[in-house]
């Protein structure tokens, strides 16, 4: 995809194109999709694949991880899963920025590192509420020894999967923050850790203040993990990674496998970033875009023959077309266009839906007062047209003979002052009249001149290609 900003409408609209082409050749769902730590790209994602918003999807995967939901509504799920590599490496930058103790920072990030390889809320709860305890605590108490003792024996493991937990989800959580408009503040795992953070905050508070300082005291790393990323705990730990079925009420609660995937990575996207910008653009990163799609176009498609080679595929397998379908959802609206009519400007269906810029009334009215004594004028000039002599304008051969008459001139009229459009509308109404093979042709100076001395192009404009002016048929002109 190549788009003028990162942002979620083209993110999202070129995700959406993806699923219709891919919907096409297959039936198969998408179950998880991998990306990094951006807002634009997780929120078009969860857009495009669950048609639902970011605090929605909280919301539901909270209560599939309660067991609330059926396996019939789970399984339509497209889980959201961020590169573990770039959140480990996001929390460990923020850390060394809250803290000048490296030894103090590569800990919480240790311990943070255990929070990934969750795969139950209980087992986050487990470990969220004695990392609060030893970095919220300012005295080195009893409590804080026994918690810190669990976080180094956890750490020395190499396992988050607790088989003896005592923390369990409360099965009603407060209200909170419930109607922020922000993603965290509205999200239920928000108030679900922030309220283990209260609950041990109120416990420290208790101790005894005769302690010695705790080494360990640091409650801006909690602070940081609470407003930046346990409101989202299920996008970055292995909470919805695997087979979902063990969620679902309606099934049977079955044990964890033995080599279940804790985390996971987009590091393949990586290196095809890596290849993209090293080996087909040779590290010339500030290209225009045609020159980009050139070398992009070159490499794919050697690439897809080379495939193709490997694996014995028929050489016209990407020039296929697909199987034509039946289903609503890969309709397509078409346009027809109009051979013949000609659509012009300012005229539609809406014109009577809207205010006139003249009150209509019938013709006969109000062109009676300025007729005058024109009618004896037009039917003289009638005679005049049925019996059409040569003109004595040069013309092409093949031309019809015109009569050129002016209207305005004396000679012509006589009678009064007549104006050329009632003249006009006469001169058509007597050559309907009188026209009886359809060889009567009236034009006034723009179109003639276009005939003359126009291009063909124009001549085509005006409607006009159709016309045969054929021997024995006369031109009025006004």
């Amino acid at each position: 995809m190549i788009a003028s900003e990162h942002s979620i409408p083209p993110i999202s609209f070129w995700l959406m194109q993806f699923l219709l082409k891919l919907s096409k050749y297959t039936n198969q769902h998408i179950h998880k999709v991998e990306t990094d730590y951006s807002w634009a790209m997780m929120q078009a994602v969860l857009l495009a694949f669950n048609k639902e918003s970011m605090p929605a999807y909280l919301e539901r995967t909270f209560a599939i991880c309660q067991r609330q939901k059926t396996w019939a509504d789970i399984k339509p799920t497209t889980v959201l899963h961020l590169c573990s590599a770039h959140i480990i490496k996001a929390v460990a930058s923020a850390f060394q920025k809250k803290t000048a103790d490296k030894g103090l920072k590569n800990f919480a990030t240790y311990v943070f590192a255990r929070l990934q390889n969750t795969v139950s809320i209980n087992d986050a709860l487990a470990i969220f509420k004695p990392f609060c305890t030893v970095f919220i605590a300012r005295k080195f108490s009893q409590t804080v020894r026994e918690s810190l003792a669990f976080l180094e024996g956890l750490i020395a493991s190499e396992d988050a999967i607790l088989q003896d937990t005592t923390e369990e989800v409360p099965e009603k959580l407060e209200v909170g923050d419930n109607s922020s408009a922000t993603i965290f503040g509205s999200s239920p795992y928000s108030r679900l850790f922030r309220g283990i953070y209260d609950d041990v905050k109120a416990i420290v508070e208790d101790e005894n203040p005769q302690h010695e300082e705790n080494p360990y005291y640091c409650p801006e790393v909690i602070t940081f993990l609470l407003d930046n990323y346990m409101g989202i705990y299920p996008l970055w730990s292995g909470l919805l990674l695997g087979d979902l079925k063990r969620y679902a009420y309606d099934k049977a609660e079955l044990p964890l496998p033995e080599h279940h995937k804790k985390r996971d990575t987009n590091c393949h996207v990586e290196q095809w970033f890596c290849i993209v910008k090293t080996s087909i653009l040779r590290k010339k990163t500030h290209l225009r875009p045609a020159h980009f799609i050139q070398a992009m176009y070159r490499s794919l498609k050697g690439r897809y023959k080379d495939y193709i080679m490997r694996n014995n595929l028929p050489d016209d397998i990407l020039l296929r077309p697909h199987r034509p379908s039946s289903n609503v959802s890969f309709a397509e609206e078409r346009w027809g266009r109009r051979a013949s009519k000609k659509h012009k400007k300012g005229t539609g269906k809406s014109h009577f839906y809207r205010a006139p810029f003249e009150m209509p009334a019938p013709m006969i009215q109000r062109i009676a007062p300025s007729i005058g004594n024109v009618t004896d004028v037009l039917e003289g000039v009638a005679e005049k047209v049925l019996t059409p002599t040569p003109c004595e304008v040069s013309k092409p051969k093949r031309h019809p003979a015109i009569e050129c008459i002016d209207l305005t001139n004396e000679k012509d009229i006589s009678e009064g002052e007549v104006s050329v459009e009632v003249m006009e509308g006469y001169i058509r109404a007597i050559l309907n009249k009188h026209d009886k093979c359809g060889q009567l042709y009236q034009l006034n100076h723009y179109i003639t001149g276009l005939i003359l001395h126009g291009k063909r192009e124009e001549v085509a404009r005006q409607g006009l290609k159709d016309t045969n002016f054929c021997r024995g048929s006369c031109v009025f002109h006004i």
